[in-house]
């Protein structure tokens, strides 16, 4: 093997910057009340600061889907403006939506909707079965992890702060408005979304980054140079963060080491642990590999539905 990383060496580099949020000084006040981050209301993402008094706009599930005709924005101004909508898995019903990785297929999410829109941030009138698990999200998301600037992705982080809303806090959001708290939240749960409208009141709601670090993440990536000469050159890749977000693959694909034009086959070893062997836990799966076999995904290659998607996604 030869280094095939940054400055002939095995390590191929890449900033991450971590940025915590001031949980001490998070809030949200309504009418004179103040809420608490933890106990009242949690972090669903965190992008940048939402700082004061900030006007309200109801828009239902906050998904826009231009093929079937569903925008709750239009004709609203969100700009500058908070979003209150009903999630964070709440959907338009009867609508399916398919994904790649964080990314709608022909279609717009809560998050990426409001952002385009200017809002400032996303309160989501949280569903049932997220709040059966609030103790797991007190602390959840108050860590956000992203190279800067941004390498477009599938996986890039969400694009604005959101919240999740406790019931208190939706309540008086929502008291003396067009539609109140309780009838709200049953309509999440429900699935049956109210018309949008623009609340009366302000909301003040303060999140701010606290400490801020540079992170040195790095891929590790050899190439073959010794043994039997392969027809094509092979580059090994050890990338990073690939749960976290696909940061290490990411990079790679921004800074290759080679030009990706000249990259014809991509080998994915994953799974390594799952296989229909005999007496094993995936034995009867059909969705592993046996002993001595790969699964070869590619345009017309295994995968009607696979074909079906990339074509959709390239346009």
């Amino acid at each position: 093997m030869s280094p095939a990383g940054d400055a002939g060496s095995f390590r191929q580099v890449y900033d991450l910057h971590e940025t915590h949020v001031d949980t001490d000084a998070a809030v949200i006040e309504v009418g004179g009340r103040r809420f608490t981050l933890g106990r009242d209301f949690v972090l669903r993402s965190f992008m940048g600061t939402i700082d004061g008094p900030l006007p309200v706009v109801y828009v239902s599930h906050g998904w826009v889907v231009p093929g079937k005709g569903i925008d709750p924005y239009a004709g609203l101004d969100v700009r500058g403006k908070l979003v209150l909508a009903h999630g964070p898995r709440a959907m338009p019903k009867g609508v399916e939506i398919q994904h790649v990785g964080r990314t709608a297929i022909n279609a717009q999410t809560p998050f990426v909707a409001a952002a385009e829109r200017g809002a400032a941030g996303v309160l989501f009138i949280t569903q049932a079965s997220e709040l059966v698990r609030w103790d797991e999200l007190r602390g959840a998301n108050t860590v956000r992890r992203e190279m800067e600037p941004a390498v477009p992705s599938a996986y890039l982080a969400t694009p604005i702060t959101s919240v999740l809303l406790a019931p208190p806090v939706t309540e008086a959001l929502l008291n003396g408005e067009a539609l109140d708290g309780r009838s709200a939240i049953r309509a999440g749960d429900e699935g049956v979304y109210p018309a949008p409208f623009a609340l009366k009141k302000s909301v003040t709601v303060r999140l701010a980054p606290g400490a801020r670090t540079v992170l040195r993440p790095y891929n590790v990536v050899a190439k073959l140079a010794r043994g039997p000469r392969p027809r094509r050159s092979v580059i090994f890749i050890w990338d990073s963060g690939e749960e976290q977000g696909l940061w290490g693959t990411r990079w790679f694909v921004h800074r290759p080491a080679v030009p990706l034009t000249r990259i014809v086959a991509h080998v994915n070893v994953d799974m390594i642990g799952a296989s229909r062997s005999p007496g094993g836990a995936d034995a009867l799966s059909a969705d592993v590999t046996e002993r001595g076999e790969v699964f070869v995904l590619g345009p017309r290659v295994l995968s009607a539905s696979a074909d079906a998607l990339l074509a959709r996604v390239n346009g």
